[in-house]
């Protein structure tokens, strides 16, 4: 098994807006059509004794605001970018993005 990473896995967000213990990661995605970007969210957490820390996908109610404020910079970051857009031209009705 190789432990080299290849160019695709190597690249990391291209922009991270953060308020508070929460994230939002916008990454540039290449598609037949061109690219384009989207974006994840992540919480950061740490142990009481601060013997580990590391990021998390779930959210508790008291993150509401900050979760709101980074989909926010991050939307609004991704619409002010040139050509380009925020889904591939191609997408099919069945992608999360465009689910009924």
């Amino acid at each position: 098994m190789s432990t080299v990473k290849s160019e695709k896995e190597q690249r990391g967000p291209v922009k991270v807006f953060r308020q508070g213990a929460v994230a939002a990661s916008v990454w540039q995605r290449e598609h037949e059509s061109g690219s384009y970007f989207e974006f994840s969210l992540s919480r950061s957490w740490k142990s009481r004794d601060g013997l580990k820390e590391g990021y998390s996908p779930n959210f508790y109610a008291s993150n509401e605001a900050e979760i709101a404020t980074v989909v926010q910079d991050a939307c609004l970051w991704i619409a002010a970018q040139p050509a380009g857009g925020d889904q591939p031209a191609a997408a099919d009705a069945t992608s999360p993005t465009n689910a009924a």
